[in-house]
């Protein structure tokens, strides 16, 4: 697996080069064991578990996204003559078959790509539908699918999803938003992490470290994967 081992260098560990089929631009580290097909952005320290699927998405710091979750999936049209992809151009399935070659395609107007905060955690084979924005600090329980924007801090679960109880009271909840402590190094002091008080106290009053991590992007260029920094300069190349 040498390609992949010549990631973790940039803060990037992928399970599988060939399941990176879009750009993935990422802050160091990050930890991706599903495959992405529509350009994404994975904010550090954040990890997706193996047997899901990125179908495009922002995704904040410190999210913990379990197995088989399925972010920004493909959606099929409801008011045309068919649900099937061969109106629209995603009938790759059958490209092997030439008469699949006859078909014209429409455009099909797509919802924007998820949305999600930081701090989410995404429980065991959820689906979060395309133009959806999860809140920073929300937990999404397993098996559920997200079809409505999540407010910070709320635990919803279901099909659909519903709001089942918040994290936190809301002053609590105002001073987490308001602080965002996943821009500052919160570990260094070695605090008590149960302590939630204190932890916002020490960077309101300025005196937690902020955190700004590398930013890279990944892309395909003639075959071969490459490593960038924001501003384009490649940095490495891996057939």
């Amino acid at each position: 697996m040498e390609n992949e081992k010549q990631l973790l260098k940039f803060g990037a560990a992928i399970s599988s080069l060939r399941g990176i089929a879009a750009p993935l631009e990422f802050e160091a580290p990050v930890n991706v064991m599903s495959p992405i097909t529509e350009a994404t952005m994975i904010g550090a320290y954040s990890y997706i578990g193996p047997g899901g699927e990125l179908c495009g998405a922002r995704i904040g710091r410190f999210c913990s996204i379990a197995a088989r979750v399925v972010i920004g999936p493909f959606e099929h049209p409801t008011d045309w003559i068919s649900t099937h992809p061969f109106q629209f151009g995603r009938s790759r399935k059958f490209k092997f078959w030439s008469e699949a070659t006859e078909f014209r395609f429409n455009q099909l107007e797509l919802k924007p790509a998820p949305h999600i905060g930081n701090d989410v955690w995404i429980g065991d084979g959820a689906r979060i539908m395309r133009g959806v924005t999860i809140g920073n600090g929300a937990i999404v329980a397993a098996g559920a699918v997200v079809t409505r924007n999540v407010p910070p801090f709320a635990i919803v679960g279901g099909v659909p999803a519903k709001i089942i109880r918040y994290r936190f009271d809301q002053d609590t909840i105002a001073r987490l938003e308001k602080a965002q402590w996943w821009n500052f190094k919160i570990w260094a002091a070695r605090p008590d992490f149960r302590d939630i008080a204190s932890i916002l106290k020490t960077i309101e009053e300025n005196d937690a470290p902020p955190f700004d991590p590398h930013q890279r992007k990944l892309s395909i260029e003639d075959g071969k994967y490459v490593v960038s920094d924001p501003i384009g300069r490649t940095r490495n190349k891996a057939a």
